[in-house]
């Protein structure tokens, strides 16, 4: 398992990508990823691909861009606010 990472090439899930769209409405369709298994990274500060997933495509189709910076830029507000 870890060496078919290895040789996997895995990437950022675009929400603007007609491909990878593809590939997670047949994920939410058939609740697994196939026999290629999972092919996004799970960007931070996400628990799991799926959630990752769900909060962009609601960021796009609501009109708001996502940026990653924001959850890290919102964290260090947390973290100074006493």
């Amino acid at each position: 398992m870890i060496l078919e990472t290895l040789i996997r090439q895995k990437r950022y899930f675009n929400e603007k990508s007609k491909k990878d769209i593809d590939v997670a409405r047949t994920f939410f369709a058939k609740h697994s990823w196939g026999s290629e298994g999972c092919p996004f990274i799970l960007e931070y500060p996400y628990i799991t691909i799926p959630d990752m997933i769900k909060d962009k495509m609601i960021h796009r189709s609501l009109g708001i861009e996502f940026d990653r910076r924001h959850h890290f830029l919102g964290m260090i507000e947390e973290n100074n606010c006493g």
